[in-house]
């Protein structure tokens, strides 16, 4: 016995379990082990760049045969009920005269969203309501809505509701946790003036909005228990008066656990940093706000959206420019009183005209680590949506793909757009939105378009590698695996190179080449030999 192979024949690791093959396995094969305790072949799967074609979804029909549809929406995603949750404020079906706070649960399928039958929040009819927001709180596996409500001839109460969806049914029940209008606060009616995150590590929700009756100051409530009625004190954010058609957005680093806070007011866009701070009784919460800093360069009069990439632990603000669709990626240092967000330069979406306003969206989906965009043209209104990431080498910046224009036969302009990113699926994303080609401004109380945005991606199966097959085995029959702390040696092998670390790669082949999505396995032994490592 002078060479390895006689000292190892194949099967003298002391690592060979016999599986069943899902699907016909070769000798020298890579494979993984499956959920049901089968191996199956490792392979690589793409997932293209799409946009559904839109269909035309009408949640109600009505009374009010000249009445505008209305365009207030919002959504989110239950992760628990692997549902999509849409709300909006509608005239009321039996009356011509009242709104009323409705809500629709859909099931996203490939490219496509179908809903359940459209529900009453259940808070009543009113003369009007206003803004309408929603976030899905992980922690309570329940969607949470903020919304303003006019009372009497001038009051406007600002109240919450929990949603528990229930997905058999595609339906959902709610109930009230909060009016804040206790202290008399006097909300802004403006339809944008309202933000909402939810601060998924102290399991916090903070709601910040404007209060006509502090000279416009922006005003901010955290509670981490909002199942219940104990909120922390109202804190004045910013003592600049918030006028016209000035705006919030809202998002969490959870990398710093911190929560930033963005506003345009005095023609500028404004950043400030808070953090949530548990308090004594249990449910109320304090903010540690930080310093306000202005955003160089950036417009926000016609709205924004405000992320956090978790993979790059970066902020990144969306918004309109010099009718260019701009970003900016910031970063946040300090704690207390003295976080604060540095800006980058910003950079261009596009190269061509463009509209924010009430169709720009932005959203950001952690499964790829990448934005999804939706915009107008400037000329035609036609839409577009752009997929882009932070980039890898300078995370100052960010690239996108080239626009792709939808929804363009025939070609009209969208509002209103929600987005929510499918928290249990990668790279799809729900999206609703008015549709004014296909929507008629008469006729119908409700209705819009729905899609699906997915973004392209690809995966691999090398991340449940088990080990290496000592034979062929065919589809269901039972054979020979060396698995992960064994040694195989097998002529079938790739010639190796001794004391070389090896990897599978995306494909499941074995080479040296070490880069994402690339695992390693071990190291070889001779040309035929490799130590597969346990901890692999």
């Amino acid at each position: 016995m002078s060479t390895l192979s006689d000292l190892l024949p194949a099967g003298s690791g002391g690592k060979q379990v016999n599986f069943v093959a899902s699907g016909a396995l070769s000798n020298g094969q890579t494979v993984g082990l499956k959920s049901d305790g089968t191996v199956e072949t490792i392979t690589t799967s793409t997932v293209a760049e799409s946009m559904g074609s839109p269909v035309t979804t009408y949640f109600e029909t009505g009374i009010n045969a000249s009445t505008i549809i209305q365009t207030k929406y919002s959504s989110c995603y239950d992760s628990l009920a692997n549902r999509l949750v849409v709300v909006f404020i509608d005239k009321e079906p039996s009356s011509s005269t009242y709104f009323d706070l409705r809500y629709a649960i859909g099931t996203i399928s490939g490219s496509s969203i179908s809903f359940g039958t459209t529900g009453s929040v259940g808070n009543g009819q009113s003369p009007e309501f206003y803004t309408v927001s929603c976030v899905f709180h992980a922690g309570l596996g329940k969607a949470f809505l903020v919304f303003q409500q006019k009372i009497g001839a001038s009051g406007i109460q600002m109240q919450t509701k929990l949603c528990t969806v229930n997905a058999a049914t595609n339906t959902a029940t709610f109930v009230g946790a909060f009016d804040f209008n206790a202290n008399s606060q006097y909300w802004s009616t403006n339809n944008s003036l309202i933000g909402l995150v939810y601060d998924s590590v102290n399991e916090t929700i903070v709601v910040c909005a404007k209060d006509v009756n502090t000279s416009n100051y922006t005003l901010a409530i955290a509670n981490s228990n909002v199942g219940g009625n104990s909120w922390g004190t109202y804190q004045v954010i910013n003592t600049s008066p918030i006028i016209n058609n000035d705006s919030i957005a809202m998002c969490f680093d959870s990398t710093n656990n911190k929560i930033v806070i963005a506003l345009f007011y005095s023609y500028q866009l404004h950043t400030i940093v808070v953090t949530a701070i548990s308090a004594t009784p249990p449910g109320k919460a304090s903010l540690s706000i930080g310093t306000t800093v202005t955003q160089p360069n950036l417009d926000g009069a016609n709205g924004f959206d405000l992320l956090y990439d978790s993979a790059k632990d970066r902020v990144v603000c969306f918004s309109q420019d010099s009718n260019l669709i701009k970003y900016n990626n910031g970063v946040i240092s300090g704690s207390g009183t003295s976080a604060v967000i540095t800006w980058a330069t910003p950079g261009n979406v596009n190269a061509f005209s463009a509209l924010w306003g009430t169709s720009g969206r932005a959203v950001y989906d952690s499964s790829t680590g990448e934005f999804a965009v939706i915009y107008l043209a400037n000329s035609g209104s036609v839409p577009y949506y752009s997929i882009g990431r932070v980039d890898a080498s300078n995370p100052n910046i960010c690239t996108f793909n080239s626009p792709v224009s939808f929804n363009t036969s025939p070609a009209g302009s969208i509002e209103s757009v929600t987005m929510a990113v499918n928290t249990t699926e990668t790279g799809r994303i729900g999206c609703f939105y008015r549709d004014l080609s296909t929507n008629p401004s008469t006729g119908y109380v409700f209705g819009g378009a729905s899609t699906v945005l997915t973004i392209g991606s690809s995966s691999t199966t090398n991340i449940n590698f088990i080990g290496i097959t000592d034979e062929a085995i065919a589809d269901t029959a039972t054979g020979s695996v060396t698995i992960k702390g064994g040694i195989v040696t097998n002529a079938n092998l790739p010639t190796l190179t001794p004391n070389s670390v090896y990897y599978v790669q995306g494909n499941g082949t074995i080479s040296t080449t070490s880069t994402s999505p690339a695992i390693r396995i071990g190291k070889a032994l001779s040309s035929t030999s490799i130590n597969l490592e346990f901890n692999s």
